[in-house]
C-alpha cells in the first residue's frame, strides 16, 4: 500500500507540467536575490504526518477526491505482494523501466531518532537488511542490495544513465553509485541463480571488485560529513532528494533543517544555492515568499522546459525554478494535494 500511495502521488506532477509548459514561454527570467540563512532549525521533523488524512476526512472539507485520478487506472493489489518492505522513503524508475525502491527495513523514524541538534545516535548500527530493491514491471525482484550501508534512507533517484543517487538523513550525506557497478551486481545476482557455474570462477575471470561478492557497493561520490549536520559548503542537514540533469549537473534539496536547494556540477562542486528559513514558528501561508522553504522535501526536473520543481512540504505547495540559475518561475497549490511530499 505504501508503494501504491507513493506512485499515486507522482501522478500529480503531470498536471503541473501541463500548466508550466503553457506558461514558461512568456515568462521573463529576471534574476532574484537568494538570501541564505546561516542558522539551521533544530526542531524535530519526521515523515509521519497525519494532517492530510485529517483534512480529507473532515466533514467540513468541500474538496472531493472521488474523481481525482483516472478511473481507467487499475491498481494491482497483488503486485510485489510477496516482498516485505519497511518504511518506503523513495521510488524511482531506471532507464529500462524497472522500479527501484528505497526502504528502511526494520528501522523506524520517530521523535526519538534525532536529538535536539539533529544528530543521530552514532552507536546505532546500520540497517542490516537490504534497503534497495529493484523490481521489473511485473513486480518480480531483479536485485536487492544496501545491507549494512545506510542508517536512515530517504531519497532515491535513478538518472537517465542508470546511476543511483541516494540521501541518508541520519548520515547527512548524498551518495552516487555508478551504473556500471549496479550492472556488475546484477550479473552476480543472475550468476547465483545458475547452478551450473561456480561463482568464484566467474568473479576471478571477470576481475570484479571483491566487495561486490558481499553485495556491498562502493559509491563513486559522497557529499557531506557523516553524522555531522551543518549549513555550509561541506555539510548538509538531513538532505532529502536529488535531481540530475543530462550533463551530470545535479540538485540537492537540503532538507529537514536547512531550507535550501544546492546545484552542483558533475564533479560535486557547488555552482549555486538558494532558499532560506521561515522566520518564527507562526507565519501567514498566503503571503509566503517564493524563496522561503519549510522542509524542501522532493525534486523533479522538466529538462525540456528548463524547470526544476520543488515539493515545499510544510508550506503545502510546489514551486518551480529555472534550472540554469534558480530564478523563481511559478507556484502551484491546491488543497486536494495537501502537504507536498513528492513531485
Amino acid at each position: 500500500m505504501h508503494l501504491q500511495h507513493d506512485i499515486a502521488c507522482c501522478i500529480s506532477i503531470l498536471f503541473i507540467l501541463n500548466f508550466a509548459k503553457a506558461d514558461s514561454q512568456d515568462y521573463l527570467q529576471e534574476k532574484t536575490i537568494h538570501l541564505l540563512d546561516k542558522k539551521f532549525n533544530s526542531n524535530e521533523y519526521s515523515d509521519n504526518d497525519e494532517r492530510d488524512r485529517e483534512f480529507l476526512a473532515s466533514e467540513d472539507s468541500e474538496v472531493s477526491v472521488s474523481n481525482t485520478f483516472d478511473k481507467n487506472i487499475i491498481w494491482k493489489s497483488q503486485w510485489a505482494n510477496n516482498i516485505k518492505f519497511g518504511q518506503i522513503s523513495g521510488v524511482s524508475i531506471d532507464p529500462n523501466g524497472n522500479i527501484g525502491i528505497f526502504h528502511r527495513g526494520s528501522r523506524v523514524w520517530n521523535r526519538n531518532t534525532f536529538d535536539n541538534t539533529n544528530r543521530f545516535d552514532r552507536n546505532e548500527r546500520p540497517i542490516q537488511e537490504n534497503t534497495i530493491v529493484l523490481l521489473d514491471k511485473l513486480g518480480r525482484k531483479l536485485l536487492e542490495w544496501g545491507a549494512n550501508m545506510f542508517y536512515l534512507p530517504h531519497g532515491l533517484t535513478i538518472d537517465m544513465y542508470g546511476n543511483y543517487w541516494i540521501t541518508d538523513v541520519a548520515l547527512h550525506q548524498v551518495f552516487k553509485f555508478d551504473a556500471k557497478d549496479i550492472a556488475k551486481m546484477k550479473d552476480i545476482t543472475k550468476l547465483k541463480k545458475r547452478q551450473y557455474i561456480q561463482e568464484k570462477m566467474f568473479l576471478n575471470n571477470h576481475n570484479f571488485d571483491p566487495l561486490l561478492e558481499n553485495n556491498v557497493l562502493k559509491p563513486s561520490m559522497i557529499l557531506g560529513e557523516a553524522f555531522e549536520p551543518g549549513h555550509d559548503e561541506k555539510r548538509f542537514c538531513k538532505p532529502t532528494a536529488v535531481a540530475v540533469e543530462s550533463n551530470g549537473d545535479f540538485f540537492v534539496s537540503d532538507g529537514y533543517c536547512n531550507s535550501r536547494i544546492i546545484k552542483f556540477n558533475a564533479k560535486g562542486e557547488i555552482i549555486l544555492q538558494w532558499g532560506r528559513h521561515v522566520n518564527g514558528n507562526i507565519y501567514d501561508l498566503t503571503h509566503l515568499s517564493s524563496n522561503v522553504f519549510n522542509i524542501p522535501h522532493a525534486l523533479a526536473l522538466a529538462s525540456e522546459l528548463n524547470l526544476l520543481f520543488l515539493a515545499d512540504r510544510e508550506n503545502g505547495r510546489v514551486l518551480s525554478f529555472f534550472a540554469t540559475n534558480g530564478t523563481f518561475h511559478k507556484e502551484y497549490k491546491h488543497p486536494i494535494i495537501g502537504t507536498k511530499y513528492i513531485v
